[in-house]
């Protein structure tokens, strides 16, 4: 099985999270400049496409290349390399399922949006008027999607008796308290696209 194979390479586990990692990035600045480029006109995200309050500006700014992003993914590359020579294999299993799992979530999420642009720009008539989304929405459905996320992971697990999927879980389920907490932040200033 696949996660076994990950398991017993801790590298692996490292490099397809940078993988994944790297698509995410990719993904946001390719949906970042879609907004700007195209889908401002129709849609319009109080503070801009990112959730993540540590790379909004880099993200509103269309930063190519964000030194704090890469330094902190080549940091999470290495520690979890490392970690998987120093924690029991259970307990890496469980690491691998985190990383690897949130990761893959948000991917997901950003095929989904990448989507929506592609739909609009071949039927741009797919949205009548205008939408505007509140970041206390953006957020809250962020947190909701995590959650469903979480709870999906909870049931492959109950199915496989993997405890990869119980670091799938816990850490969505993380990141859904994170971002509602964070709906409820008076962000500084104004990163909204004019």
């Amino acid at each position: 099985m696949l996660i076994d194979t990950l398991v017993q390479s801790p590298w692996l586990v490292a490099l397809s999270w940078a993988v994944l990692s790297l698509f995410d990035f990719s993904a946001t600045m390719l949906y970042s400049k879609a907004y700007r480029d195209f889908l401002s006109s129709t849609v319009i995200y109080e503070r801009g496409v990112e959730m993540n309050p540590m790379f909004e500006k880099d993200v509103k700014q269309l930063r190519w290349f964000s030194p704090r992003y890469f330094l902190l993914m080549l940091g999470v590359t290495f520690l979890v390399g490392f970690t998987g020579k120093w924690f029991p294999t259970k307990t890496f299993e469980m690491l691998a399922g985190t990383v690897i799992l949130l990761v893959l979530a948000i991917d997901l999420r950003h095929i989904e949006n990448l989507s929506l642009v592609w739909f609009l720009k071949s039927d741009p008539e797919g949205f009548k008027g205008k939408i505007e989304q509140s970041y206390k929405l953006s957020q809250r459905r962020v947190a909701v999607n995590a959650f469903s996320t979480g709870i999906l992971y909870l049931i492959v697990f109950l199915l496989t008796g993997r405890i990869f999927f119980i670091g799938g879980t816990i850490v969505s389920v993380l990141l859904a308290i994170r971002q509602f907490l964070l709906s409820s932040r008076k962000p500084k200033g104004n990163l909204s696209v004019e």
